[in-house]
């Protein structure tokens, strides 16, 4: 009978696993490669040939291939993602300054808040408004969206976000500001709220969706060539993401909506957490998921992981999709 091997890579800042699993025998087999920070597909490649070459498994048996990454995490926690520049409503541009209005230590007087991940001088307003209700209040200003592309055109900036107020209401302004960005500056990688994260809380959309386009281009850039090289390879399974929540998504999608990639590889942690606890019959279990770049605490309670709807990344805020 034909075996068909189901794969699981993950990758840390020292050190890339694999594991693969034949789906009818339950047979495993590992390895264990070290980490190519410059560019983790090639540690990625190296693992999985190093499992060929022991004729263990061959490129063409792997029916399914599942990859939790620390890119966008690592991203984030050493602030080498790509500028962003924010699109709002007009009035709103110091929504990431102001947030909760909540202070990091709550009686420390001179305790001071990290910087936004987009700068103030790279958020501008447009003139536009939607009510909650998803009705058109003040229609879109397209000839000043036009000029305000141009204008991020012209500095370089290539990535940029988009949360409107009431955006999640009503997407038009935001549709309509992505065909304008598409003609004017169509290399831009454009992030709209209203596709990313279509929820309440101006606050928590704005800096998700600023979180996007700060991890996007890198994580679309490594996504890419993670596939091309499989491909090369001749592996059969189309490529997996495993996201924030412990879910899956497609390639395409860990590309287009990169903030759902934020905790991947921590979220495979727990989940491995939770498959143990079940199996020593142990309820409340404590998992440390400790890496080269990060370490990973999580709490399971009677055999389930806590779940939030926001997390922080080191210093910075979002909420999750």
């Amino acid at each position: 009978m034909k075996q068909r091997w189901r794969l699981a890579v993950d990758t840390g800042g020292t050190f890339t696993d694999v594991c693969v699993i034949e789906e009818g025998s339950g047979e495993l087999a590992v390895a264990k490669v070290p980490s190519t920070p410059s560019n983790p597909a090639l540690a990625v490649i190296a693992g999985i040939d190093k499992l060929v070459e022991k004729g263990q498994i061959t490129a063409k048996s792997i029916s399914f291939l599942l990859h939790g990454t620390t890119v966008a995490t690592n991203a984030l926690l050493e602030h080498k993602g790509a500028p962003t520049a924010l699109l709002t409503t007009l009035g709103f541009e110091d929504i990431l300054q102001i947030g909760r209005q909540n202070r990091p230590e709550l009686y420390n007087f001179w305790a001071r808040r990290p910087p936004p991940i987009v700068p103030r001088h790279r958020c501008y307003g447009i003139p536009e408004r939607v009510l909650y209700t998803g009705e058109i209040l003040t229609p879109l200003d397209e000839s000043r969206t036009q000029a305000i592309v141009r204008e991020i055109k012209d500095s370089g900036i290539h990535s940029i976000a988009v949360s409107l107020l009431h955006a999640y209401a009503n997407p038009l302004h935001e549709q309509k500001i992505k065909t304008i960005i598409s003609k004017i500056y169509p290399e831009a990688y454009v992030t709209l709220s209203s596709e990313v994260l279509p929820e309440f809380r101006e606050y928590e959309r704005t800096s998700t969706i600023c979180i996007n386009g700060f991890v996007m281009p890198k994580v679309n850039d490594y996504v890419a060539d993670l596939e091309n090289r499989l491909k090369q390879r001749g592996v059969a399974s189309e490529l997996y993401i495993m996201q924030s929540n412990g879910g899956v998504i497609t390639a395409r999608m860990a590309r287009e909506m990169s903030a759902r990639t934020v905790l991947s590889g921590p979220a495979g942690g727990v989940l491995t957490g939770v498959l143990l606890s079940r199996a020593i019959e142990e309820p409340n279990v404590i998992t440390i998921d400790m890496g080269g770049t990060s370490s990973d605490i999580s709490l399971i309670e009677t055999y389930t992981p806590r779940l939030t709807t926001e997390s922080q990344i080191g210093d910075i805020l979002s909420s999750s999709p």
